[in-house]
């Protein structure tokens, strides 16, 4: 007994050595969930669970998405006529830098599909992205039998935290084709088209020119939606400086903001307020509580009003505590 005891001991003890300093984190941000602390409300699942179209392995295999499975073979066989390539050629490159692709996302989102089911997942899922990005450009989607609604949908699923493929995978596709100028273009537009305003249909026609948001993109985005992000907010003077330290407070806050992106594009909130407004929830508290701040006087208003309710109701039931007695 005491033997299997003191075994037990060094394994522990063993652990404690090896444990690391601080926590390992690679030279940028990975595709992970939404923080545990933002999962709780139910009205908050529409902003990292898709509704349509699972893209990347967290919903993968979502019932609700399985009529998109179709599509997705659908939309990757004209992509691939489209671009010339033959679907094998195209999947071993995939396949061949699926060490790396796998790399861009957290351990938990990875470890139940082996290489070569996530090879193919990224096959379909980057192929199929691509073309249903060129085809909502070129207003083509409704001729592939795709319902108005289903489209809205996928619109926005997209954009999810927790619904992405890598931006390697697209950089991949595009490059290994003869198409990439006009899907990188594509992109370009459709990044574009959801900025302040989601769900709008993309007009070939001229409209009104929208504020000046083009961004010179120094580094690669992760993914679609920090594509967008960037091009919203733009980048960083200091952004190197925020997560070079690849603290867990840096990565939580880059997470934050990329679901508050996804929020505020939900809402439909124009673009001139979204480049006035800060990119963090610490630095929204701070602006909320800046003398002057309508929307800050009305909270204090509304926690003022809130907290006299509670002492009016607490000498009310004293009052009557007292009536009673006598």
């Amino acid at each position: 007994m005491g033997e299997v005891r003191t075994s037990s001991m060094e394994v522990r003890f063993k652990k404690l050595r090896e444990a690391p300093e601080a926590p390992k984190h690679s030279s940028k941000p990975k595709i992970q969930k939404v923080p545990f602390m933002l999962r709780n409300p139910k009205t908050f699942e529409k902003f990292y669970e898709p509704r349509a179209v699972a893209i990347g392995p967290f919903h993968h295999g979502n019932p609700r998405c399985e009529l998109a499975e179709d599509f997705k073979l659908m939309l990757t066989k004209r992509f691939l006529d489209y671009t010339e390539q033959k679907a094998e050629d195209v999947h071993h490159k995939i396949e061949k830098r699926i060490k790396e692709l796998k790399d861009c996302y957290t351990e938990e989102a990875t470890q139940r599909y082996d290489d070569e089911a996530l090879a193919w997942m990224l096959f379909l899922d980057g192929c199929s992205t691509l073309q249903f990005i060129q085809s909502f450009v070129d207003e083509e989607l409704e001729e592939l039998s795709i319902k108005r609604d289903q489209i809205a949908f996928a619109q926005q699923d997209l954009f999810l935290l927790e619904n992405q493929v890598p931006y390697q995978v697209l950089e991949l596709l595009m490059s290994s084709s003869n198409k990439r100028g006009e899907l990188k273009n594509s992109i370009e537009t459709y990044v574009q088209a959801n900025i302040g305003a989601p769900g709008k249909k993309h007009s070939k026609e001229p409209e009104q020119k929208q504020p000046n948001v083009a961004i010179t993109m120094e580094k690669e985005p992760a993914h679609l939606l920090d594509l967008l992000r960037t091009k919203m907010l733009g980048t960083e003077k200091n952004s190197d400086n925020r997560y070079k330290d690849h603290s867990v407070q840096s990565f939580l806050t880059h997470r934050l903001d990329l679901l508050r992106i996804r929020m505020l594009v939900h809402q439909k909130i124009p673009i001139s307020k979204l480049q006035k407004t800060p990119c963090n929830l610490f630095a929204m508290y701070k602006s909320l509580m800046q003398p002057g701040s309508i929307l800050g006087l009305v909270t204090v208003a509304l926690w003022g009003t809130y907290i006299l309710g509670l002492v009016t109701v607490a000498l009310w039931g004293t009052y009557f505590q007292t009536v009673f007695e006598n």
